[in-house]
């Protein structure tokens, strides 16, 4: 159900959110799934089947952690560019060519 409301939460702020939404989703009907086989298998089954519930649910905690990583890595990038028109920008002094420094003296026996 988190699941669900983050994606809602985040639509318009992370191309990705849909991935949240679908995720929710099938979280919720899997969950309905599990909830409602309680008499239709005996306990070794209703195992098996709890283990893969929680499988699935591990797979699609990984999806979101990958889609969030993206997400924020995205966010740093475009906080780390600054956006400078080019009449802010500083001036870059002339830089001096190297030849038309004066060289000292060398001393003899120095």
């Amino acid at each position: 159900m988190v699941t669900l409301a983050r994606g809602i939460a985040l639509n318009g702020e992370t191309p990705h959110w849909w991935l949240d939404l679908v995720t929710g989703g099938l979280l919720i009907l899997l969950a309905i799934w599990v909830s409602s086989s309680d008499g239709v298998w005996n306990l070794q089954g209703r195992a098996s089947f709890i283990l893969l519930w929680v499988g699935f649910m591990a797979v699609f905690r990984g999806i979101q952690d990958v889609t969030i990583a993206f997400t924020m890595l995205d966010a740093s990038k475009q906080e780390s560019r600054p956006q400078v028109s080019s009449a802010e920008r500083p001036a870059v002094p002339q830089q001096r060519d190297a030849s038309s420094r004066t060289q000292m003296p060398v001393r003899p026996g120095g």
